[in-house]
């Protein structure tokens, strides 16, 4: 199956917020969505303060995308977590890869906490 991406230039707001099942059922979906972030130059914050379920095949989609980002010096982060979704982080020890930022968290926090 091809992989369907958005061009940067058309990503809308909406595809920054993360869904409410992020389920393994809907991992190749999220792939998708998250593709056409990859290459976004501006400060990636994902609002993930709808999530109710997650899997670890979508926490592993994150993290690779947030490290593809980190290597070519592009900060991500995610914003205001549910608690399934801080839970989920804190207990697969993923805190250092997924970092937190609060909702009104400016560019330069954004990059020194995911920087550090």
């Amino acid at each position: 199956m091809a992989e369907q991406t958005t061009p940067a230039h058309e990503i809308s707001d909406s595809l920054s917020v993360l869904p409410a099942d992020c389920g393994i059922a809907q991992a190749e979906a999220l792939r998708g969505r998250l593709a056409g972030l990859r290459e976004l130059e501006v400060p990636l914050q994902l609002d993930a303060s709808a999530v109710e379920r997650v899997s670890t095949a979508c926490l592993q989609l994150l993290v690779a995308l947030f490290r593809e980002r980190a290597e070519t010096g592009r900060s991500s982060a995610l914003q205001a977590p549910s608690a399934p979704l801080a839970e989920a982080v804190v207990c697969l020890g993923l805190s250092a890869s997924l970092p937190i930022v609060a909702p009104d968290a400016t560019h330069d926090e954004i990059h020194n906490e995911t920087a550090s």
